[in-house]
């Protein structure tokens, strides 16, 4: 993953699966392998002893949190859509990384740049990955306009909800269209 998104001109921070070696100063994130809407993701800062299984230490990136929604075709991939996500926010009493929502961008606000990077993104994940279908990537947009992915969903995501109600489109139908099925 890392490979294909950095050919697509992003960036992926540095993702490891033990600590050992790790700076203990909250610049590094454990993040659990197998969890949703940010459960379980601490900063991390030491505490000895082996790596514990299921888990991934990743480097932490500021910036605005963002979810792109896009649809994996063999003939061409596409963005549905993108949107900030709530990560932490206070007045829904959210955890440090918890997600508590997203709130869609409308296309005229997502930079041109930005755009380009998904988009070259989407192409990689179709043709070098082999992904079909509505997908999510959840990123960070670092204050210099450069976007670092943390996770790619190979599945539609809540944000893809943003998407079907801002579009009119059914999710479902562009989901198993890229898959050469009817809805």
């Amino acid at each position: 993953l890392a490979a294909l998104v950095r050919h697509a001109g992003m960036q992926f921070p540095d993702t490891l699966d033990s600590p050992r070696g790790l700076p203990t100063d909250g610049s590094f994130l454990r993040k659990p392998v197998a969890g949703a809407g940010g459960r379980g993701i601490a900063p991390w800062l030491g505490g000895g002893g082996p790596a514990v299984p299921g888990f991934v230490w990743q480097r932490h990136v500021a910036g605005e949190a963002v979810s792109a929604v896009l649809c994996l075709e063999d003939g061409g991939s596409r963005i549905l859509g993108m949107s900030h996500q709530l990560v932490g926010t206070a007045w829904c009493r959210a955890a440090r990384f918890a997600y508590a929502g997203s709130v869609c961008m409308p296309r005229g606000a997502v930079a041109t740049g930005i755009q380009a990077q998904f988009a070259s993104l989407a192409t990689s994940l179709a043709g070098q990955a082999g992904l079909r279908g509505v997908v999510g990537v959840d990123a960070i947009v670092e204050r210099d306009g450069r976007v670092a992915v943390l996770e790619v969903n190979p599945r539609p995501t809540a944000s893809a909800e943003l998407v079907e109600r801002t579009t009119g489109e059914s999710i479902l139908a562009m989901h198993l269209a890229a898959f050469g099925l009817a809805s």
